[in-house]
């Protein structure tokens, strides 16, 4: 066990070991060595002897004995000797003398933020009057209330000694009412001693105003922090459903295909094969990270916890910056192929010598063997595809409009995309869709075929059929799923059997029923 020895500092008896004691004495002689010949250095000394037993008294621990450890906190607190200057009268030492007054955030004077705390104690001047000024300056315009933000951002809390003492300057110690009521743990009210009653009442109200804002503050930082905990945690799990799940069709409500939307399968079809993988590992960076750090900052409103995670959000800012980068290359060398849009049409009219104008179906889509699916939400496209993706498959669009004459006309307009406009229009005309009229009968594929080896592109088919104000149309079942008129699915009533119909200002209504 260390020998310890008894001293008397300040007027308070404490028990320190050896070694702790050369340390302080050595440190008490340099400073009375540099402030000893100062006008009033000998008062000063006193008040830094007196500073130094109550941090004593408040780190001896439970032993109640001063360790080495303890001597060198307070060191650290207090200052260096060689942070004092001897040009300085008494009471202004360490800080003051070491970087002049600088202006901070009092958090021991604080209403708010502690800027009007702060600036009172630079200006040596009640706060009181500084908030009001804030107050009445923020009926301009509001020009009160955004100096205070700013400098609310601008400027750093006195946390620390060293920082009070640049605050304050001189008599930070010294000074009378100051001893006591600017040490750590003293609050506004203290502060206000010696004040007029005016400012004193005043300040009770700056105080129940402030406490009245941090409760409000604090009650939409927790309504925003669920917020963006539900919002981010939803969007966190519909895309690890979508990006990851083969079947998401099951978790929506009202989904009827089983295969809604399998990002992997989509990839696949659009950029090369090898190059998915990485896709969907920097997409998932990319979405997820922010996702997370949203969740974070939610649950940090909620509880008001404090953490240090400077060095995990550096970390996780550079990754995301670099995924972000290296997605966007990817999806830039791909999307070159969409570069520009091709179209390709053609038109066959016959005249309209019958009454009624027959639309057949030729091959069908049940008859394809494909392996997989993908439905796009929201709209009528869907594509099928054999596992090699050899052989891609969907469907067109048909739409019925009124001639211009007596003619029954068939429109096919085929949409590609390529790097080039030649290579989008050559694409665009390779597309396998088979259509033809002969007299009064349409014949339509109720799917087509993107050639063997060819990307998907964007590929589109539309068909216009326009045929004169008051034919009758007879229709197929397997074509009227690939209209786009909403007649036939929506829920207005319809005869059963019904497969008729007439176009009337631009639209099919039921004309009867058929075979």
């Amino acid at each position: 066990m260390d020998k310890t020895i008894k001293i008397n500092l300040a007027g308070t008896l404490f028990q320190i070991e050896t070694e702790a004691y050369y340390l302080l004495r050595d440190y008490l002689n340099a400073i009375s060595n540099r402030l000893k010949n100062t006008p009033g250095g000998y008062e000063a000394i006193e008040d830094i002897e007196g500073r130094i037993a109550e941090l004593f008294n408040s780190r001896k621990g439970l032993s109640g004995v001063i360790s080495s450890e303890n001597v060198r906190t307070v060191i650290d607190i207090i200052g260096r000797p060689e942070d004092f200057d001897q040009s300085d009268t008494a009471g202004e030492f360490s800080g003051e003398a070491r970087t002049g007054r600088r202006l901070y955030r009092d958090p021991d004077n604080s209403v708010i933020s502690g800027v009007c705390g702060g600036i009172g104690a630079y200006l040596n001047t009640d706060p009181v009057w500084i908030r009001l000024g804030f107050i009445l300056f923020s009926l301009f315009f509001g020009i009160g209330f955004f100096i205070y933000l700013g400098l609310w951002i601008a400027l750093p809390a006195a946390v620390d000694e060293r920082m009070k003492r640049d605050l304050y300057g001189p008599g930070y110690y010294a000074s009378s009412g100051r001893k006591a009521d600017t040490a750590p743990g003293r609050n506004i009210r203290n502060s206000s001693k010696g004040t007029s009653p005016a400012a004193r009442v005043l300040n009770e109200i700056f105080i129940a105003l402030g406490r009245l804002l941090r409760i409000m503050v604090r009650i939409v930082m927790i309504i925003a922090g669920i917020i963006f905990v539900l919002t981010a945690f939803s969007m966190l799990v519909t895309f690890i459903m979508i990006f990851y799940l083969r079947y998401p069709g099951y978790f929506f409500a009202g989904t009827i295909t089983d295969s809604l939307f399998y990002m992997p399968d989509f990839l696949n079809l659009v950029i090369s094969p090898a190059l998915t993988p990485w896709v969907m590992v920097l997409a998932s960076v990319v979405v997820i990270l922010p996702l997370l750090a949203l969740i974070y900052w939610g649950l940090k409103m909620i509880f008001y916890f404090r953490a240090r995670t400077l060095a995990l959000s550096v970390t996780a800012l550079v990754l995301w910056v670099a995924a972000l980068s290296g997605l966007v290359m990817l999806l830039f060398t791909q999307g070159i192929s969409f570069a520009e849009q091709g179209r390709v049409v053609d038109q066959l009219k016959v005249s309209a010598d019958s009454d009624t104008l027959y639309i057949r179906c030729g091959r069908k889509v049940a008859d394809l063997e494909y392996d997989r699916e993908i439905s796009v939400p929201g709209e009528e496209y869907s594509l099928y595809f054999t596992s090699d993706q050899r052989r891609i498959f969907s469907k067109p669009e048909i739409s019925f409009e009124e001639s211009e004459g007596n003619f029954y006309e068939l429109e096919v307009e085929k949409i590609m995309h390529g790097r080039t406009a030649r290579e989008a229009y050559e694409k665009a005309g390779a597309l396998i869709f088979n259509y033809s009229i002969l007299g009064d009968t349409i014949f339509i594929d109720q799917y087509y075929e993107i050639p063997a080896g060819t990307k998907w592109s964007g590929s589109f088919i539309d068909v216009n059929i326009r045929i004169p104000e008051g034919k009758i149309i007879r229709i197929d079942r397997e074509v009227e799923k690939i209209t786009g008129n909403m007649i036939f699915n929506d829920s207005r009533p319809r005869h059963p059997g019904n497969n008729l119909w007439r176009l009337e200002d631009g639209e099919l209504v039921e004309a009867g029923s058929g075979r």
